[in-house]
């Protein structure tokens, strides 16, 4: 359990669906589909298991790094923790240069870094806080000091990247973080030759729900079509609202059949499960695959263009890409 007592949040009345929701989705995330990820970076391996123990008790998944030269830069690459435990001194290694050249990482602006040493300067300790650390701890670090600095700088922490990577609406990926996600699934198939699948989705006839129903309730049906989707989808599965009624899918590791499978599910769930007994809404989508070496733009093209299809063919319904639909494996 987490070193916190008592309630993780408070919503006053009047009850505003949108901040329930984004309490709920956080709440999610934080037990279940996405514990928090702490990566320590500490040259003694003695130390480093001890702090990965204490933490996984609590319910927190860590990475070790050892070997910073050699390990950070792939690492990097491939995950955005939820906080970064930094030794501050290590064999041939300043702890502060390395802060300065993890901030030079955009995604990782705002993660927590925590600095770890014997150091009782406090000269110094400053000094290393302007590099751009949360806290420093001083070694050895007692179980309780270690989990209530990690869990109080992650939430904040992941409330600051909510604000800037999430659709205020829904709490899905806004649309920046949405490409900037598929953007990396497509530099890992063209790098890694990795299986990956994207659709495009887009509400039918959505005007005339604002226009007959009006726009609340048509936020609504927005919000309803976005936690459906979370709740259908799988663990993985990237999903982000674009603008309006619009929303993007990205399957890594996923064949187009599969894909094609789970948006199936989806839509055959929202077929029995209706906001509103007084209209019907449903959903219509192109669905396109990545090869190695194509280019992000040349897949969201060729998922529109199944889009339009899926549109001009009467809606609720998924085309897959003309490209694909002969090979599709």
């Amino acid at each position: 359990m987490p070193f916190v007592w008592g309630a993780t949040a408070f919503i006053t009345t009047p009850i505003n669906d949108d901040q329930v929701l984004s309490e709920l989705i956080s709440l999610t995330e934080r037990y279940e589909a996405d514990p928090y990820r702490v990566l320590i970076i500490e040259d003694q391996k003695s130390v480093a298991s001890y702090l990965a123990q204490a933490l996984q008790e609590s319910g927190f998944s860590t990475d070790i790094i050892t070997d910073p030269v050699a390990e950070l830069m792939t690492y990097l690459q491939n995950n955005i923790p939820d906080l970064i435990l930094l030794d501050l001194y290590m064999p041939g290694l300043n702890g502060q240069e390395l802060a300065g050249v993890i901030r030079q990482q955009e995604s990782l602006l705002s993660v927590p870094i925590v600095f770890l040493s014997n150091e009782r300067s406090q000269n110094v300790q400053v000094q290393a806080m302007v590099t751009g650390a949360d806290v420093f701890l001083c070694k050895p670090v007692k179980p309780e000091d270690l989990l209530y600095a990690v869990e109080s700088r992650i939430r904040r922490g992941r409330a600051v990247r909510n604000l800037v990577t999430r659709d205020p609406l829904t709490s899905l990926w806004n649309r920046r973080e949405t490409l900037r996600r598929l953007e990396e699934e497509v530099l890992r198939c063209q790098r890694y030759g990795n299986k990956l699948a994207v659709a495009l989705v887009d509400l039918d006839h959505f005007k005339r729900i604002n226009d007959n129903w009006g726009h609340a309730v048509g936020d609504r049906v927005i919000r309803h079509f976005a936690l459906m989707m979370k709740s259908k989808l799988r663990d993985g599965d990237v999903v982000g609202r674009l603008g309006g009624e619009e929303y993007l899918i990205v399957f890594p590791e996923t064949t187009l059949v599969v894909a094609e499978r789970v948006v199936a599910r989806v839509a055959e769930f929202l077929a029995e499960n209706q906001p509103d007994e007084r209209f019907v809404y449903t959903f219509s989508g192109g669905l396109a695959r990545c090869e190695p070496g194509m280019r992000l733009d040349t897949v969201l093209e060729l998922a529109d263009r199944a889009l339009y299809r899926a549109k001009a063919e009467g809606r609720n319904c998924v085309v897959v890409s003309s490209e694909d639909e002969d090979s599709a494996p």
